[in-house]
């Protein structure tokens, strides 16, 4: 949770330290929670309407989605149309492994640079770090919002 509310306020910080009055918008974090057939009735293939529902019930401007896995990400895309995303997977750099991505209203926001970053001694490639019993990483995004202009990090 401190994680949580350190990126929260760093993306509040930047679009207030800017001039002039930030036009709101709305942020969310979701663990969609990998598929596996262990989870029973908990499993993606049941509650996966219910993940979209619940981005268009909230009008999500920009979400940052983890445990990911690649058919996962591409209902999201397939059912999001709105929504622009980038993320690769954790294992490879592609598309093997968990996807910690990054979604985002296309009318709304431009990427002007994005990365992943992996939480090791690489940072710029796949590896382990420090004690992890998986490859753990961040999904970076330089956006510009269309409406106002100004520029942030979101991570």
């Amino acid at each position: 949770m401190p994680v949580i509310r350190s990126i929260s306020f760093l993306l509040l910080f930047t679009l207030t330290a800017s001039a002039g009055a930030p036009v709101p918008f709305t942020v969310m974090t979701f663990n969609i929670r990998l598929d596996v057939a262990s989870d029973g009735p908990n499993a993606w293939e049941h509650r996966k309407e219910m993940v979209t529902a619940l981005v268009r019930h909230y009008g999500v401007s920009l979400l940052g989605i983890q445990e990911a896995l690649p058919h996962q990400l591409d209902y999201l895309k397939e059912h999001l149309p709105e929504y622009g995303v980038f993320g690769v997977g954790r294992d490879d750099g592609k598309r093997a492994g968990e996807i910690m991505a990054i979604l985002y209203r296309k009318e709304r926001f431009d990427t002007l640079a994005t990365a992943t970053h992996w939480c090791s001694p690489t940072p710029d490639r796949p590896g382990l770090g420090w004690d992890a019993a998986c490859n753990r990483t961040v999904t970076y995004g330089r956006m510009k919002d269309r409406i106002d202009g100004k520029v942030f990090h979101y991570y």
